[in-house]
């Protein structure tokens, strides 16, 4: 199976480093934050800060793990056209394929993995865990925004499996396709 949703996402403007200038990985912790913010804005929402999503769901000045559903709320609170969203944990033999029909589909994705302590995503179990936009699926393998560092990561898909080795592996797809995108996933 192949999708491309990179197009919908290079003109948005992310927060390059700002987690690294912050004390690197899970300093901050705003990442699931940033992300929602990031696939929301592809289906056209405004513009929120992430730490101030991450203030009004939990309290000014929180800087500990997230979790997808408190954020998407407090998304919802901000954004009440916010699609129907779905908060799954997917066994590791379907998790492509679940990636795979909401690309199709057009849904923004976001997924959970683990990194190195400067947010790069790696395919190995560490102490860090972040998340970001799964971006496209092909035979190269899995493309990941990065949200932290403002790049693409390309990652096979048996580095991708590792890196979503549970308990990473968690996934959150906004039903909603995204309006740039022809109807197969790929770019208009």
């Amino acid at each position: 199976m192949s999708w491309d949703h990179r197009a919908a996402y290079a003109p948005l403007e992310l927060y390059a480093n700002s987690q690294l200038g912050e004390g690197g990985a899970n300093a901050t912790r705003n990442c699931i934050a940033a992300t929602l913010i990031h696939m929301a804005r592809v289906l056209r929402a405004p513009h929120i800060h992430p730490q101030q999503l991450v203030d009004s769901v939990y309290g000014v000045g929180f800087h500990r793990p997230e979790d997808f559903a408190p954020m998407v709320s407090g998304l919802r609170r901000a954004w009440p056209p916010l699609p129907t969203t779905s908060i799954v944990h997917p066994d590791p033999e379907a998790l492509l394929g679940v990636i795979d029909a909401a690309g199709i589909a057009g849904y923004p994705i976001g997924c959970s993995f683990y990194c190195d302590d400067q947010g790069a995503i790696v395919p190995a179990v560490t102490p860090h865990l972040h998340v970001s936009v799964v971006t496209a699926h092909d035979d190269q393998g899995v493309s990941l925004l990065n949200v932290w560092r403002d790049t693409t990561q390309l990652l096979a898909d048996s580095d991708f499996l590792a890196a979503t080795a549970f308990p990473a592996g968690w996934l959150c797809i906004f039903q909603q396709s995204i309006p740039t995108l022809s109807h197969n996933g790929g770019t208009a």
